[in-house]
């Protein structure tokens, strides 16, 4: 096998990715035809959502491995650098929603604003022209940031330099705050915002645990598909995706956990503004899903996470993950179909735009993986291994 010991072999999976992202498209604009142009720009909001959480979940990962340290984020830290890098492109992205709001947000129109008080108290905040700043504007800053952290991160390969270590744990630290506030904002206008008259403290929250429980997945998927191929040598033995598991554990308890104090906190309040959000949601084919979510996002991942024999095989966690990150998808679809009274009925467009934005994003991600080298050889951990025998250039054709 040839590969560039500069760049990472599974570039070689752009291509194919962006095959499967154009044929989305092209079934989402069959849809738009069909059906409505409105039904395939409100499908676009989920997956435009979809790959935003992977992205920005890639980033606070990150940061969260260079405050923390760990063999946990040398695995998988070319894998979030290459997420967070495709931050500016989803500007790019977002375009189909801006330019789609009237079809998406009963709040863009002045007509329904004029005639609902309670949308009048949030007139200040849902307008077009800011929702479109602080769309752009969250962007600009989570690439600004990524941009730095990624920069100073390759800097600090090569000299270890002790200044260049301290700006990107204050850059981390102080942007982790950044992080939680903006993430929550983004979910408020993009997702929460879809219902306006409905409202949660714990919105946010969930959203950013979301946002750590899908980039952990996807991460693990490309991890384990480079161990499996052996692009790793013996570097990383099995049991070090223990801990990539057990952090997987973790978000997909925290994912129950605050999806069930939401519920929990509204059914115990039992106000008249609150309730018709789970109503929507636990009738008809919504609610069939709201159990497929309890069953398949939680219990099942939760019971397979908690043994060790499926944390300790990459190929095996593999696809636990590759599981989870499709039921976040289905969760994504719980959130946004009913606020737009959908019937499930037209699930498949919402289907071609989860593929259609997962192909596209995926395909940058992969061209920015490409262009990273396999391994930080810099890291006194892994220098150590190589000079040991661990990574065998000529036996995994990196020579």
């Amino acid at each position: 096998m040839e590969v560039n010991p500069q760049h990472h072999p599974l570039g070689r999976l752009m291509k194919p990715v962006l095959i499967v992202g154009v044929i989305g498209v092209a079934i989402l604009i069959a849809g738009a035809l069909l059906l409505s142009i409105e039904l395939a720009l409100r499908a676009w909001l989920l997956g435009f959502a979809f790959v935003s959480t992977i992205a920005i979940g890639c980033l606070v990962l990150l940061m969260i491995h260079t405050l923390t340290g760990g063999v946990w984020g040398l695995i998988i830290r070319r894998i979030v650098e290459a997420g967070a890098s495709t931050l500016p492109w989803l500007i790019a992205f977002s375009i189909p929603v801006l330019l789609g709001i009237h079809s998406i947000y009963e709040w863009s129109h002045a007509d329904v604003v004029a005639s609902d008080p309670i949308l009048q108290h949030k007139a200040a905040y849902l307008t077009q022209g800011a929702f479109s700043l602080r769309t752009i504007g969250y962007f600009v800053i989570w690439s600004v940031m990524a941009y730095l952290l990624i920069g100073w991160g390759r800097s600090f390969e090569k000299d270890r330099g002790a200044l260049t270590l301290t700006k990107m744990r204050r850059l981390s630290a102080g942007g982790l705050i950044v992080m939680a506030l903006t993430i929550s904002l983004a979910s408020v206008d993009w997702m929460m915002s879809l219902e306006p008259h409905w409202f949660s403290t714990m919105y946010g929250l969930s959203f950013i645990v979301g946002c750590l429980l899908s980039a952990m997945a996807f991460s693990i998927i490309v991890a384990s598909r480079t161990w499996v191929e052996g692009h790793y040598g013996s570097i990383f033995p099995a049991k070090k995706f223990r801990d990539l598991g057990n952090l997987q554990l973790a978000f997909v308890m925290l994912w129950a956990y605050t999806a069930f104090s939401q519920f929990m906190l509204i059914w115990y309040g039992n106000l008249q503004e609150e309730v018709p959000y789970y109503l929507r949601r636990t009738h008809g084919v919504w609610g069939w899903i709201a159990v497929t979510l309890i069953v398949f996002h939680f219990f099942l991942p939760f019971f397979m996470l908690l043994m060790r024999s499926i944390k300790d095989r990459p190929q095996v966690l593999r696809l636990v993950a590759a599981w989870i990150l499709f039921m976040h998808a289905v969760d994504f679809y719980w959130l946004i179909g009913p606020a737009f009274g959908e019937s499930g009925a037209a699930f498949w467009v919402y289907g071609a735009a989860l593929v259609a934005a997962f192909g596209l994003w995926a395909a940058i991600f992969f061209w920015y993986l490409g262009r990273a080298s396999l391994l930080m050889e810099g890291d006194p951990w892994i220098r150590e291994r190589v000079e040991a025998g661990k990574f065998n250039r000529e036996v995994v054709g990196h020579g």
